[in-house]
């Protein structure tokens, strides 16, 4: 940052709206809208509970209301935002939690001018590569496919064990132990 950017320390709490030239950094409690013409930065432990405007939006910490940015709005995988988020260039971490609608305005970035190619060059040039793409295999449709080959017996095959024999429980004696003979 440079040192025209102002700070909102971790142990200050701000009342009210928040209005300046350049860039502001974020890394206490702001309780109202913040707008600036440079760059807003909310920290890890940083919160706002206001709309936030600003050209490049960094949020890492939590904010409560709208992130309009003139360049871009870019949301940390710390973040916590519930509000809508506005900029012609809007990115989102993962593991981020947003409450909100994203809307992406203005003019997409001018791309690099294309170099002209003499028509024999285009000719020899490969075509581009595709996208390198996963391909399931079909699964066999089982009413279709023909039944699997007997498999040839052998010898080995046709000695069968003889089956185990049956298990039988035991008689089950009563609550009161054994019966008690009658002699003498």
């Amino acid at each position: 940052m440079a040192a025209e950017d102002s700070v909102v320390s971790a142990s200050t709490v701000i009342r009210g709206a928040v209005s300046g030239t350049g860039s502001l950094r974020v890394e206490g409690q702001i309780r109202g809208d913040v707008s600036v013409n440079g760059d807003v930065s909310v920290g890890a432990n940083g919160a706002v509970q206001g709309n936030i405007s600003g050209a490049n939006l960094n949020v890492a910490g939590s904010v409560q209301g709208d992130l309009i940015g003139s360049d871009s709005v870019m949301v940390e995988a710390s973040a916590r935002v519930a509000g809508d988020l506005r900029a012609p260039r809007v990115g989102i971490a993962e593991g981020a939690h947003v409450r909100g609608s994203v809307e992406t305005e203005g003019a997409p970035a001018v791309a690099a001018p294309r170099r002209a190619v003499a028509p024999a060059a285009r000719k020899a040039a490969p075509p581009p590569a595709a996208p390198a793409v996963a391909v399931a295999k079909p699964k066999p449709d089982k009413a279709k496919a023909a039944p699997p080959a007997p498999k040839p017996k052998t010898p080995e095959k046709k000695a069968r064990r003889a089956p185990p024999a049956p298990v039988v429980s035991a008689p089950k004696r009563g609550a009161r132990g054994r019966k008690k003979s009658k002699r003498g």
